[in-house]
């Protein structure tokens, strides 16, 4: 194992593993055509549930008292010219969705700032018009607790996730189950320097195909010379266990330098750069990355926004079995807001995903990739009512090796917010 990786195994158990792209499947709201970068809990789209105005989607019920909750509910009637992602034969249909979003907790549950007890349900029902066999229910579920002290701050989640979709590695509709539980430690050494630790272990379970577990750990020590600046050097540790005599188990170590930037004003910026050192039980010589995660917000105007992503990260295949894929990520997207009740927002986004074997002297050579375009625009009819109308276009080019999972798909559709 090389010196850095060693360092890396020295900060010890900690906080959370870096990001992985965990679910590839094109499930979740309309518009969510990728899976969440962070495991175990997906991005949600079609309103704010974090809205404390009390106007439009997501509006914060019964915030005077310390027990609270919201309630919104997202519906959406779509057409999908290829809701198998084939290269050939391509299958059409339109769907419906309904998809209830509660919240209930107690405490600082929508800012997030103190102490607080929450619980996300989020079921999503979905119905077709002519491959009713392709109807399913979805169900995510997240209960996310944090207390702080005078100078440690202790936060403890659990995440289920229940998902029917198209998925771009297996390269059809399947059923995932992704489990989550975490525990992560912050504690205050001085006024300007702090450490995080923590763990976290996953599950995924996939349909008639490789399943795989991870248990990780790492720790960073942050520090903050004043302004709006924040530095932070540490690493993390995680076991991979893939289903199957031809997967060997994989531990990787990385080692990261981040920074954070939030601005008051216009900007705000957080970013991960290091590199990860990845091990196969023996099989193949150890492989070593580069790994990032960047996430910018630029807003020049009242009512203007850009936002980037970026990122590059390493998970197994559940379809080809011995390899792993890297993928490497960009999206940028803008939302403007007209006439103070309309929301245009445009967003493309790029991936690559490269394929290699996890056996020496055997190569994969299966590259995808991918191209996304969605434009959506929503208009705020009232208090707790919002409708709009959205486009999205995804096709994987990929190279000769990837011909069974090249892929054109077009979803367009309307759909409607209401807050109660």
């Amino acid at each position: 194992m090389p010196c850095a990786a060693i360092a890396a195994l020295g900060w010890g158990a900690g906080l959370l593993t870096a990001p992985r792209a965990d679910a590839q499947i094109l499930t979740g709201s309309l518009g969510q055509l990728t899976g969440p970068s962070q495991p175990g809990w997906p991005t949600l789209v079609g309103g704010n549930v974090n809205n404390p105005s009390g106007v439009g989607p997501g509006a914060i019920m019964g915030e005077s008292r310390r027990f609270r909750y919201a309630f919104t509910l997202n519906l959406s009637a779509y057409y999908d010219d290829n809701i198998f992602i084939r290269n050939s034969n391509k299958t059409g249909d339109w769907a419906f969705l309904v998809e209830p979003h509660f919240i209930v907790g107690w405490g600082d549950i929508f800012g997030r700032g103190g102490n607080y007890v929450r619980l996300e349900y989020v079921p999503g029902f979905t119905f077709f018009a002519r491959n009713s066999d392709q109807n399913n229910v979805e169900h995510q579920v997240r209960l996310t607790s944090v207390y702080t002290f005078s100078k440690l701050s202790v936060s403890v989640g659990q995440s289920v996730q229940i998902l029917h979709g198209a998925d771009t590695d297996v390269g059809t509709r399947i059923s995932r189950n992704i489990y989550q539980t975490t525990l992560g430690l912050s504690y205050a050494l001085t006024g300007k320097t702090s450490v995080d630790l923590g763990l976290v272990y996953t599950l995924n379970s996939i349909q008639n195909q490789v399943d795989s577990d991870s248990i990780g750990g790492s720790l960073y020590v942050n520090y903050n010379p004043g302004g709006k600046w924040t530095f932070g050097l540490g690493g993390n540790v995680t076991l991979t266990r893939v289903d199957g005599p031809f997967s060997p188990d994989q531990l990787s170590e990385q080692i990261n330098f981040r920074a954070n930037y939030q601005a008051t004003g216009k900007v705000s910026f957080n970013g991960s750069v290091g590199l990860e050192f990845r091990q196969f039980d023996g099989a193949r010589n150890q492989i070593i990355d580069p790994v990032f995660e960047i996430g910018a917000v630029y807003q020049p105007f009242d009512g203007t926004t850009f936002t980037l992503r970026a990122g590059r990260r390493t998970q197994n295949s559940a379809i080809l079995v011995g390899q792993n894929f890297t993928t490497t990520s960009i999206a940028v997207s803008a939302r403007q807001r007209f006439l103070q009740r309309i929301f245009v927002t445009g967003s493309v986004a790029y991936e690559k995903s490269d394929y290699h074997s996890n056996f020496r002297g055997l190569t994969s050579g299966r590259t995808d990739d991918f191209v996304t375009f969605s434009l959506n625009a929503d208009y705020n009819v009232r208090e707790g009512l919002t409708v709009g109308a959205f486009y999205t276009h995804r096709e994987n080019t990929g190279n000769s090796l990837s011909q069974p999972f090249v892929f054109s798909n077009n979803q367009y559709g309307v759909r409607a917010t209401v807050s109660f």
